[in-house]
């Protein structure tokens, strides 16, 4: 059981009902995995859409995976989102993100800083000293959005 087939089977039907698949984690062991589903949509998700599409998305796992004692939890990815693709921080522009990167030399380097721009290819972070840093989406490792409290 490969997040990869998981979400070939479940990304019909999460497109279905317009929703964004975030992330899949699977935890536990290979006899009884806990299969995690993180959806949003624009506006954010509900806790009812959840539970509707949890049973829908049950229905089709339990028929490709009648062998496997797994348990399933849909859900929000939370505040703390992983950040990844451009839609991501097209989301967070003017927002201060914590990113995780590796640089040319393979050096691993972190920043924390705001989204001023977004290429095709890359982000823009201003960090504190006011200076533009440019990480392409490749070299990302980790990015989420810095919540404050």
């Amino acid at each position: 059981m490969e997040s990869s087939d998981i979400e070939r089977v479940l990304l019909p039907i999460i497109k279905k009902e317009e929703l964004e698949l975030v992330e899949i984690k699977i935890a536990g062991n290979i006899k009884h995995p806990l299969i995690k589903v993180f959806l949003d949509k624009e506006g954010g998700i509900t806790v009812n859409e959840c539970a509707e599409v949890s049973s829908q998305l049950n229905a089709v796992l339990s028929v490709e995976y009648d062998d496997i004692d797994y348990r399933l939890e849909v859900s929000s990815p939370g505040l703390d989102r992983p950040l990844k693709e451009k839609k991501d921080f097209m989301r967070c522009k003017g927002k201060n993100v914590l990113l995780t990167y590796r640089e040319k030399d393979g050096k691993i380097s972190k920043i924390t800083g705001k989204v001023v721009d977004i290429t095709e290819n890359c982000v823009n972070i201003k960090n504190i000293n006011n200076t533009v840093i440019s990480v392409c989406y490749n070299d990302i490792i980790k990015a989420n959005l810095e919540i404050r409290f």
